[in-house]
């Protein structure tokens, strides 16, 4: 039996997911005693075994959210403190829930025995006041959400299997090995990464300069633009669809890539693929 090249690259990609899985359960396993535990599954395996409640001594701008199993949820509010309210799950023996400082910048983290056969998850909810500028979450089993917070959020938000969903950033750094991504941005500075999963996006005014990056190894990719951006785009897709609703001054054009320039040109947009369609929208 003869294969394509997409047929090739479409197995690669399928390789890649699983080294990469792999290699987190082999840090998780390993590397991590304590992470030796069913991964998190939802509320629907999960009891309830603590909550709390706890805000800010001071006024912070920067916050740093670190989890292993569970969701992590945020979004603005008008009060001058970060709340955070959590709830601890079983089966196994949940996490602390410790938080630090260091300067203007405080650290919401749960902590794990070292020496555990089994752990339970928790879920953090933090309202983020306008003071906060920048914020930081680190999760390896859950979901992340940002909504509602104030205009001009940088944020960094990671997990290693889980959906990513944020709105209102300003320069964002979002990534997911399995997961989907969606997001809203007014900056300058977009970066999304996911091997497993689609990513939708929303520039919600058009930069003056900057890059936008979007890269799925397995999944559709959708970018929405204002009519008045000026980008120097290059869309590429191994094994899908290439579009823009928008028109392209095209300096190279194939059967699955587009380069070109849309406006004057300016920002930098590069999306691609392996195994997904691409469209740029407005």
């Amino acid at each position: 039996m003869k294969f394509s090249l997409v047929d090739f690259i479409n197995k690669i990609g399928f390789i890649i997911v699983l080294a990469v899985v792999a290699f987190a359960a082999y840090t998780l396993f390993f590397n991590k005693p304590f992470y030796e535990a069913e991964s998190y599954e939802g509320d629907s395996m999960r009891t309830e075994e603590e909550s709390g409640t706890i805000d800010s001594e001071k006024t912070i701008d920067r916050l740093e959210i670190r989890n292993i199993s569970g969701r992590i949820s945020a979004e603005g509010w008008n009060n001058e403190e970060v709340r955070l309210d959590y709830r601890k799950f079983g089966p196994g023996i949940p996490p602390d829930v410790e938080v630090d400082y260091q300067g203007s910048t405080m650290i919401i983290k749960a902590v794990y025995p070292k020496k555990l056969s089994a752990f339970g998850s928790v879920d953090f909810d933090i309202k983020i006041p306008a003071s906060v500028r920048f914020v930081k979450i680190d999760s390896v089993s859950g979901s992340i959400s940002i909504e509602g917070a104030a205009s001009g959020l940088e944020q960094e938000l990671s997990t290693t299997s889980g959906s990513i969903k944020t709105d209102s950033s300003a320069n964002l750094d979002i990534s997911s090995v399995s997961g989907s991504l969606v997001f809203s941005s007014d900056g300058e500075r977009i970066t999304a990464s996911t091997t497993s999963g689609r990513i939708e996006g929303v520039l919600e005014q058009a930069p003056d300069s900057g890059r936008i990056e979007l890269k799925s190894v397995s999944g559709r990719v959708v970018l929405e633009v204002p009519d008045n951006i000026n980008a120097d785009v290059d869309l590429h897709s191994v094994s899908g669809s290439v579009s823009s609703e928008l028109p392209v001054s095209v300096t190279e054009s194939r059967k699955k890539s587009l380069r070109g320039r849309i406006g004057s040109g300016g920002t930098i947009i590069d999306i691609g693929t392996v195994s997904g369609s691409i469209r740029i929208k407005n």
